[in-house]
């Protein structure tokens, strides 16, 4: 089957901005744009299909239909989103898959984040300076000191950083991330800024439950690492994250790039310029695209330039 475009599904949590409609060409009524669910089957937030002869069909009924052309055991388990923080997020903790499966019946949350855009002075929190306990932990929540114990990392555009399921995180105010990760919204919030929701309340804590599954040592994993580049004439391809769960590599296109598949299918991610897909028709990419690519291609090629977010579940 032709690779086909995929429309996001939106959300307007508080924290968000308009850098993905103003930047990203994203089109919705809501009057901010949080997250862009890019490669998306959750129930109630799935990306559609918006290009070719199954336009208008969910990417969920799509994989329950045609289970053939995903190449991967279970479905599509991992969800792709564009993230615009123009407030600090919420810090915050994803269980692993045991825990996940055996308290909230869903499975746990691995990310990866891939910095597109941040302002002057832009930071994360990314797993914690030194060893710490879960009496230290809620202490410091009580007194809003938290952050004193955290690792802060300045970001550039072109950064990548992995955080594994158990590690305290959060995405801080002026950054636009590219965020890979498993399909799941299990989120324990630990602290939030003593900020007040949309009703005007203290928004939800799940301290216990955080406790629960966060990973008490010192951050080393999370660090972004040296990608692995491959040049060729006219691209550079880069192996910027890759887990149990996903793969997934940044191509920088000048020119032409081929790549054989391998019996899965693959998400293309358009961050920045704009390319032409060969495979079986032409499909033009623009900066924000999304496209999903069948299994049963045995190969695409894309033309233009610009870089691109190839993703591949594991």
């Amino acid at each position: 089957m032709r690779p086909f475009l995929l429309q996001p599904a939106f959300k307007d949590y508080l924290w968000g901005g308009n850098k993905l409609r103003q930047i990203y060409g994203k089109r919705s009524d809501l009057k901010i744009i949080s997250e862009s669910w890019e490669l998306s089957v959750c129930k109630g937030s799935e990306s559609v299909i918006a290009s070719g002869k199954l336009n208008g069909m969910s990417l969920r009924e799509f994989a329950q239909k045609y289970p053939e052309l995903l190449g991967v055991k279970d479905g599509i388990k991992i969800l792709i989103k564009l993230i615009d923080a123009k407030q600090d997020l919420s810090v915050q903790v994803h269980p692993c898959d045991d825990y996940a499966a055996r308290v909230e019946n869903s499975s746990g949350k691995t990310e990866a984040w891939h910095v597109l855009e941040c302002e002057p002075g832009s930071y994360l929190y990314c797993g914690f300076l030194r060893e710490t306990t879960a009496e230290e932990v809620r202490e410091r929540i009580q007194n809003n000191t938290i952050e004193k114990i955290m690792q802060k990392v300045f970001v550039e555009p072109g950064d990548t950083y992995f955080i594994p399921a158990g590690t305290i995180h959060a995405i801080g105010a002026g950054i636009v991330i590219a965020e890979i990760q498993q399909n799941s919204d299990l989120t324990y919030r630990v602290y939030d800024f003593n900020r007040r929701g949309p009703d005007g309340n203290p928004r939800e804590l799940h301290v216990e439950k955080a406790l629960d599954v966060m990973n008490f040592m010192p951050a080393t994993q999370c660090n972004k690492d040296a990608p692995i580049a491959k040049k060729a004439h006219g691209y550079t391809l880069s192996r910027i994250a890759h887990c149990d769960y996903f793969t997934v590599d940044k191509l920088d296109l000048d020119g032409s790039f081929e790549l054989q598949m391998d019996g899965r299918y693959l998400s293309l991610l358009c961050t920045d310029g704009t390319g032409r897909i060969d495979c079986a028709e032409t499909l033009a990419v623009n900066k924000g695209d999304s496209i999903f690519i069948p299994a049963d291609n045995p190969r695409f090629s894309i033309s233009g330039t610009g870089n691109f977010l190839i993703t591949s579940q594991n």
